[in-house]
């Protein structure tokens, strides 16, 4: 049996189950913040976790603008989190 990665399992039992592994953004800055919080709300965990986190999470865009949205489906969750974790 696979062993779910340790913060959405956190996430779902802190939910009783109740807990979609999804988000939805109308631009692309807005999955940076979010890798940020998630980051910041488990700051003991390496950075490989919160990455397998977010790299097994459906992200949806509700922009409008193609462009916008080519961005938010193309976005390099692991530059993102080196770019965090280097800070």
């Amino acid at each position: 049996m696979v062993e779910l990665n340790k913060i959405l399992r956190e996430c779902i039992e802190s939910r009783n189950g109740h807990y979609v592994h999804a988000i939805e953004v109308e631009y692309s800055d807005d999955i940076f913040y979010c890798i940020e919080a998630i980051a910041l709300e488990f700051p003991g965990e390496p950075k490989e976790v919160v990455m397998e986190f977010f790299e097994s999470m459906a992200i949806y865009s509700l922009s409008e603008d193609e462009f916008e949205e080519d961005l938010i489906y193309n976005f390099d969750i692991a530059k993102a989190i080196e770019e965090i974790y280097d800070y």
